[in-house]
Parts: C-alpha cells; sequence; structure tokens
C-alpha cells in the first residue's frame, strides 16, 4: 500500500458490520475462515457481534473477508430455562 500496491483488507465497516477489532484465523474442515469481533450490527439494532467470515485469496494473492449474504430465517427456539 506505501507504493501504490494492495489495498485495505479490513475497513471499518464491512458490510453491516461496524469497528472490526481482534481478528484471527480458524482452519476447520479444509477450509479458512477469518474472524473478528465488531462494535456494532446493523442486523442485530447496533450490538456488537463476532463474524466468522470465509477467507478467500485473489488473483494476486491477497487476502479477500466478505460478510455473506445472511438471509431472514426463523430464530431457533431456545432449550434454556
Amino acid at each position: 500500500m506505501l507504493h501504490n500496491g494492495g489495498s485495505m483488507f479490513l475497513a471499518t465497516t464491512n458490510g453491516p458490520l461496524i469497528g472490526p477489532g481482534h481478528a484471527g484465523t480458524l482452519n476447520a474442515e479444509g477450509k479458512t475462515w477469518f474472524t473478528s469481533d465488531f462494535e456494532g450490527d446493523s442486523r442485530m439494532n447496533g450490538r456488537a457481534t463476532l463474524a466468522i467470515m470465509p477467507l478467500r485469496w485473489d488473483a494476486d494473492g491477497w487476502p479477500e473477508a466478505t460478510v455473506p449474504d445472511v438471509k431472514s430465517r426463523p430464530s431457533a427456539k431456545s432449550t434454556t430455562k
């Protein structure tokens, strides 16, 4: 980036997520995931959340992690009493 190469990997917003921090990677079942907590998620009234996103590499070898398009789905009923 200093010499016109690459681009920002993790912006201050990523789709509905705002304020990333504490980044990490997770390898599971042959896939690599990028994890980050976020200060707010517009899909959850601005509450903090942990995001786990697929980590991919573009044609130039740069990492990409984007928030998947989450469709509305029925919430699971809690079994905790």
